[in-house]
């Protein structure tokens, strides 16, 4: 079993890379090709994942026991809770009651349904949560809306006695490819988050800002960088790009979050930035 060698920056860093829309993974999961599965977490774990996200929604099998058998795959290779990522609660509950330690759910939104079938299982589990600034009516178009919406989800979860620290809210991130505002609307959300929730997380699927563009990687990395600039705390990002934990820690160094530069310090010592 492999263990997490470094120290963590601040910002929490999650893998995305075993995720069933890559035709790749979903093959493995069909064919259990744990070979595959396991060499893909400790990749990501080797180059700096604080823990992974795992989805296992192939669209031909069944969920439950496709993630089930992910995440006891998985962790039988690294020593990480997971965050697992699915929309339906037979398949969160089926791999809740085989994953090691205490997991994440990716995710919850604001509608009254997928409140009502995910909470119970947050408060069985002990898990923590992400929750998707989306309501009744779908995404908000306004960053005021989004927080509204934000604002009711924690309502509703902090009633049914969901901690704080257990909660990571998502400001939602788009495709700029589409719409040349979606990175501003990300950043003017995730600060009014910040401002409004003191006390709750914040995280993004970084990966999205760059769908449809070239040089991904770049647009990725420096969109993260004014992420964490505007307080981020965690982030689900392609870690198999050896830059991308570089800049989270160059960037928190600069930003005046990684107290005496010690993190930063650690992992140039470490070899962390080779091939940065």
């Amino acid at each position: 079993m492999v263990c997490m060698g470094s120290d963590p920056a601040s910002m929490l860093l999650v893998g995305e890379s075993l995720n069933a829309c890559s035709p790749r993974v979903s093959q493995a999961i069909a064919d259990r090709d744990a070979p595959f599965i396991q060499a893909l977490a400790e990749r990501q774990l080797a180059l700096g994942a604080d823990t992974l996200d795992v989805n296992a929604a192939t669209g031909t099998g069944d969920e439950a026991q496709d993630l089930t058998w992910v995440v006891q795959t998985v962790q039988a290779a690294v020593h990480l809770p997971l965050m697992l990522d699915s929309a339906d609660p037979h398949a969160l509950r089926a791999a809740l009651a085989v994953h090691e330690g205490k997991a994440m759910v990716n995710s919850v939104n604001g509608t009254q349904s997928k409140l009502a079938s995910v909470v119970p299982l947050l408060q069985e589990y002990g898990c923590g949560v992400v929750a998707l600034s989306i309501g009744e009516d779908g995404i908000p178009c306004s960053a005021n809306e989004r927080q509204k919406v934000a604002e009711r989800i924690i309502a509703y979860l902090i009633k049914a006695d969901i901690p704080f620290p257990n909660i990571y809210l998502d400001p939602l991130i788009f495709a700029i490819s589409t719409d040349t505002s979606a990175g501003n609307m990300a950043l003017r959300t995730l600060s009014g988050f910040k401002a409004a929730f003191p006390k709750v997380k914040t995280i993004v699927g970084l990966s999205n800002i760059s769908f449809g563009l070239p040089m991904r990687r770049l647009l990725n990395r420096t969109f993260l960088s004014l992420l964490l600039d505007r307080g981020l705390d965690a982030c689900i990002a392609d870690v198999l790009d050896p830059a991308i934990r570089a800049t989270a820690l160059a960037t928190e160094v600069l930003v005046g979050r990684d107290q005496y530069c010690a993190t930063f310090t650690r992992a140039y010592r470490s070899g962390m930035f080779k091939g940065a």
